[in-house]
């Protein structure tokens, strides 16, 4: 599935709030979970590109009695599963954060990493790299065990 996510494409558009709560990256991880149950799936790899990579971290986090992200960070909180971060080369992820990897360690101790050589449009300009990356990782006999 690939679902829009709230506010994007075809997608619904909520009100958001005072406090743009709905369209925090903890609602969109909500409606992403919801509807993975209402398909009857009880566990999913869930893939996000830009702000959807964020609302895969929610969802992985799963959290929803608690802030945000600095709270959970703070609290100890991490993503428990195995995690693929892939970031373009010829996007400027490097120019903002130096490792991006290394923001992304902080919260999943069970991280894969990968550069993919396009731009930021990874899926659309790299469809081959990124397939057999992600191929790769969702073949990894680890992702069958509970976590």
């Amino acid at each position: 599935m690939c679902p829009d996510l709230r506010g994007y494409g075809g997608s619904g558009k909520p009100p958001g709030g005072p406090d743009h709560a709905g369209y925090a990256k903890r609602a969109m991880a909500a409606d992403v979970v919801a509807l993975l149950a209402a398909l009857g799936h009880r566990r999913a790899a869930v893939v996000g590109h830009d702000r959807g990579g964020y609302v895969a971290m929610r969802a992985a986090l799963d959290h929803p009695d608690r802030a945000a992200d600095d709270a959970d960070l703070a609290a100890g909180r991490r993503i428990g599963c195995p995690t693929l971060f892939c970031w373009s080369e010829r996007d400027d992820m490097v120019e903002l954060y130096g490792d991006p990897a290394a923001i992304w360690r902080r919260w999943a101790p069970d991280l894969r990493t990968a550069s993919i050589d396009s731009g930021h449009h990874m899926a659309e300009e790299a469809p081959g790299e990124l397939a057999a990356v992600l191929a790769d990782f969702l073949g990894d006999d680890r992702l069958s065990r509970p976590w």
